[in-house]
C-alpha cells in the first residue's frame, strides 16, 4: 500500500510564515537593543545631545575654518559662542521667573478661593459645609498617596540627576566632535571593509542631513512660535512670560504635540492669574500660530528634510513616549528620519539636497 502525499503548505501562508520568524527574529533584536540602551539612559542621552548640538555648531566651525582659523580656534570659536547662547538665555529666563513664581503662587491660591465661592454662590449653589466636605475628602486622598507621590518624587530626582549628568558629558563630547569630526568619522570608517566605505559614507551624510535638517528647521519654527506667541504674552501681562516663551520653543522639538502642550501651559497660566478672558485670547493666538506652524512653516522648513507624514509624526511621537517617556518623545522623530533616509537610499532614491535641485530646476 502506497504512502500518501503530505498535503503542500499553500505558497501564501508559506511565505507569510517565512516574513513572519524574520520580523519576530528582528523584534527580538530590537528589544534586547532597547534594554541594552535603558541602561545607558545617560551616556545615549549625552551622544544624542552632542549630536544635535552638532548639527548647528559644526556649520559655524566649518564657516570659521574656511575663514582661515586653525582648526582648534574654530572649533574653540563655536564652542563659545554656544555657551554664550546659553548663558543668555538662562541670564534672561532664570531671574525673572524667580522673581514672579511667588506671585504665580499667590495667584494659585486666589483662583481656588475664588473657585470654592464659586461653588456656593454661583449655579451649583452648594452649601459650605458639602465644599469643605469635598475639599477633606481630597486631602485625605492625596495623604493616602502619599507614598506613590514620594516614589513619584524620587523617580523625578533621578531623573534629574541622570539629565545634569548626561548634559556634562554632553558638554564635553561636543567638544572632542567639533575639533576632531574628520578623525572620527575616519576611524568610524575604517571598521567598515574598503568596498563598502562609499556606500557608508553616503548613509552616514544622508542621516546627517535629515537630523541637522530636523534640528535647524524645529529650531527655526520655535523661534518664529516663540516670538509670536511671545508678543501676545507680553503685551497682555502674563506672568512667567519668558519661561513661557523658552517652553514654546522648546516645544518645536516636539512636533504637533509640542506645540499644543506649550499653548495650553500658556493659556491656563494667563486664564489662572488675569481671568479666564485673557486665557482665552492666549489660547486664540496659539491656535492660530500652530495653524500657520503646521500649514506653513512646517512643509516649506521641514518637509524637504524630514519626509515623514504627520500621522506618521504622531504615531512615532506616542510610541517613543510610551517606550521612553519625554526622552523617547524626543528621539522618535529624529531617528525615524533617520531610518527613512537610510530605506531611500537602498530604494536608490535621490538624496535630499539632490531631489531639491531636480525640483528647482523644473
Amino acid at each position: 500500500m502506497s504512502e500518501r502525499p503530505a498535503p503542500r503548505v499553500p505558497r501564501v501562508l508559506e511565505r507569510a510564515a517565512a516574513v513572519a520568524w524574520r520580523v519576530l527574529l528582528v523584534g527580538a533584536a530590537l528589544v534586547v537593543l532597547g534594554l541594552f540602551l535603558k541602561k545607558l539612559t545617560v551616556l545615549v542621552l549625552a551622544l544624542f545631545a552632542s549630536l544635535l548640538t552638532m548639527t548647528v555648531l559644526a556649520p559655524l566651525a566649518q564657516w570659521l575654518r574656511r575663514r582661515g582659523w586653525p582648526k582648534l580656534a574654530a572649533a574653540w570659536g563655536a564652542y563659545g559662542a554656544g555657551l554664550l547662547v546659553l548663558i543668555v538665555a538662562a541670564v534672561l529666563v532664570v531671574p525673572p521667573f524667580l522673581a514672579q513664581v511667588g506671585d504665580f503662587s499667590d495667584a494659585i491660591r486666589e483662583a481656588i478661593r475664588e473657585a470654592r465661592s464659586w461653588l456656593r454662590t454661583g449655579v451649583l449653589g452648594l452649601s459650605p459645609e458639602v465644599v469643605q466636605e469635598a475639599a477633606d475628602e481630597g486631602a485625605q486622598n492625596i495623604r493616602g498617596q502619599a507614598g506613590t507621590l514620594l516614589g513619584g518624587v524620587l523617580a523625578g530626582t533621578r531623573v534629574i540627576v541622570e539629565v545634569v549628568v548626561a548634559l556634562v558629558l554632553a558638554f564635553v563630547l561636543t567638544f572632542f566632535f567639533l575639533k576632531d569630526s574628520d578623525e572620527i568619522t575616519d576611524a568610524a570608517l575604517g571598521l567598515v571593509p574598503p568596498d563598502r566605505r562609499d556606500e557608508f559614507r553616503e548613509i552616514g551624510s544622508r542621516v546627517w542631513t535629515s537630523v541637522s535638517g530636523y534640528v535647524r528647521g524645529s529650531a527655526m519654527i520655535g523661534l518664529i512660535d516663540a516670538t509670536l506667541i511671545g508678543i501676545g504674552l507680553i503685551l497682555l501681562g502674563v506672568p512667567l512670560a519668558l519661561p513661557l516663551i523658552l517652553l514654546t520653543f522648546l516645544g518645536a522639538f516636539f512636533p504637533i504635540v509640542g506645540a499644543w502642550t506649550a499653548g495650553l501651559a500658556a493659556a491656563g497660566i494667563a486664564a489662572v492669574t488675569l481671568g479666564w478672558q485673557s486665557g482665552l485670547i492666549v489660547a486664540a493666538i496659539s491656535f492660530g500660530v500652530q495653524q500657520v506652524e503646521s500649514n506653513v512653516l512646517e512643509p516649506l522648513v521641514l518637509g524637504r528634510t524630514v519626509d515623514l507624514h504627520p500621522a506618521m509624526i504622531l504615531v512615532v511621537l506616542t510610541a517613543g513616549g510610551i517606550l521612553g517617556g519625554i526622552f523617547g518623545a524626543l528621539l522618535a522623530v529624529p531617528v525615524s528620519a533617520s531610518i527613512a533616509s537610510v530605506i531611500a537610499y537602498y530604494r536608490g532614491e535621490p538624496a535630499p539636497q539632490k531631489r531639491k535641485r531636480a525640483s528647482a530646476a523644473k
